[in-house]
């Protein structure tokens, strides 16, 4: 389940003050990686309308100094990942295990960076819900989408601690964390009554399937561990910061092989069915 807070648009330094500027295309490291594997690197920066679209979805309240600050840090991040991805991936050749490798790498390798942008993941002032920060952005083509994700366990409401009943249609997914602990519940169905396209049609059109629920299982996954998964097949979770921790981060990458949406689920208790809901 993911969330974009990114429009596309063009990006100003107006309202930032004179001492902070965006980065531009002359950028000594970004032009060695363009050298080495040509990318459309346009939405590799931080812009004005991503404050806004966090504002507006997620309700953040940051200083224009802690704004831009974070845009600092996530520049960091995002250029890591175009180098790693220059050097690990080459002709765009992605699987379960380069998904992984690269989640891994960011989490072992830059986790001062990601500590100075999740430090303030508990002010409920700052972030007054679930904090979302996305690294890698939908515009630069055959790339995946990546985000940091924060957890506050010990609040109870579902949308602060854990995700809705989901799946990912055709995604390729990696998760790692970086920090805390997450619980991931895993919800078992009958692959072959599971449609993942489509929308249109009256017997079972997407967004009112209901389905069987077989089973389910829970594994806490502690920091340091990473897992990926594929759908199809179906592959219906939710994922959950530990109660033990105040804070929980992760690293999560999809891969999305076409424009198929991912949707939630509510459980039936009284049936026992999994009840599809609409769009994540």
């Amino acid at each position: 389940m993911c969330y974009s807070l990114f429009d596309r648009g063009g990006f100003s330094e107006r309202n930032f003050g004179t001492d902070f500027s965006f980065p531009s295309h002359e950028d000594k490291k970004e032009d060695r990686i363009e050298k080495k594997k040509p990318l459309k690197t346009r939405g590799l920066f931080v812009q004005e309308t991503d404050r806004l679209a966090s504002e507006k979805i997620r309700s953040e309240r940051l200083t224009d100094t802690e704004f831009k600050k974070r845009a600092e840090n996530i520049k960091t991040l995002r250029l890591a990942l175009v180098e790693w991805i220059a050097e690990n991936v080459p002709d765009d050749q992605w699987d379960q295990r380069k998904l992984k490798g690269m989640t891994d790498y960011l989490s072992r390798e830059h986790a001062q960076t990601i500590h100075e942008i999740t430090k303030d993941f508990l002010d409920q002032e700052k972030y007054p819900t679930r904090p979302v920060i996305k690294l890698m952005l939908k515009e630069i083509e055959k790339l995946p989408d990546v985000f940091l994700f924060g957890w506050r366990g010990k609040d109870q409401t579902q949308w602060e601690r854990e995700t809705r009943i989901h799946d990912h249609a055709d995604s390729t997914v990696a998760l790692t964390v970086h920090e805390g602990a997450v619980d991931e519940t895993v919800y078992v169905v009958d692959h072959s009554q599971l449609l993942i396209k489509g929308t249109a049609g009256p017997d079972n059109p997407r967004g009112q399937q209901r389905i069987p629920l077989l089973g389910q299982k829970t594994k806490r996954y502690p920091a340091g561990m990473s897992k990926t998964y594929k759908s199809p097949p179906p592959y219906l979770h939710t994922v959950a910061g530990s109660p033990e921790f105040d804070l929980t981060v992760t690293i999560h990458a999809y891969l999305r092989p076409s424009t198929d949406v991912a949707y939630d689920f509510t459980i039936d208790k009284e049936h026992n069915m999994l009840v599809e809901t609409g769009i994540s």
